[in-house]
């Protein structure tokens, strides 16, 4: 793992509801270099979209690729924005029962266990195609809710849809748990 997340206030974050931890300045330069790159991509797309084609193709495939990548690049944009925000997974069980499925989870998955609290839990999942692009699952267990976020370890691009998807799995597997 690239980030400090070990050392998060998890009283702050949970408050804030954004996962709350010192950054190092290469967090910094990381923000600065994917808002540059695709702040100009989009840059770009806006006054090239506003370029006279002679042809009604050309001008159709224009609308739809610059269309396409604006829309794509700022989504990248409001993900790295919006990265550290934490996703909030109603429970109805005590913080030793939905650590105890956290684990189980994490087990079925196959992913690391890389730290462990009472109630702060961070597991790795190894994507294989791509090994140095690591997913950091961060979940932050109280009362009767869970928070977590997913951070990409290398490079620093946030993740952009894998969230969605956990978010669902994990919805699905505390309303089984709750309902047994």
């Amino acid at each position: 793992m690239i980030r400090n997340v070990m050392k998060t206030d998890i009283l702050k974050s949970i408050t804030l509801q954004k996962l709350v931890y010192k950054e190092r300045w290469l967090d910094f330069i990381d923000y600065l270099i994917i808002y540059s790159i695709f702040g100009f991509i989009v840059v770009f797309c806006i006054t090239e979209f506003k370029e006279d084609f002679m042809n009604r193709n050309d001008k159709l495939t224009s609308t739809v690729v610059f269309s396409l990548l604006t829309l794509s690049c700022l989504y990248v944009i409001f993900r790295k924005a919006t990265e550290k925000n934490l996703i909030k997974v109603k429970t109805h069980l005590k913080i030793q029962n939905n650590k105890k499925i956290l684990m189980e989870f994490a087990n079925r998955r196959q992913l690391g266990i890389y730290y462990e609290s009472e109630n702060f839990l961070i597991f790795t999942e190894v994507i294989n195609l791509y090994p140095r692009w690591d997913n950091s699952i961060i979940f932050i267990i109280s009362g009767n809710f869970i928070l977590f976020t997913i951070l990409r370890d290398r490079p620093l691009m946030p993740t952009l849809g894998s969230h969605l998807f956990q978010k669902q799995d994990l919805k699905k597997l505390f309303i089984s748990r709750s309902q047994n």
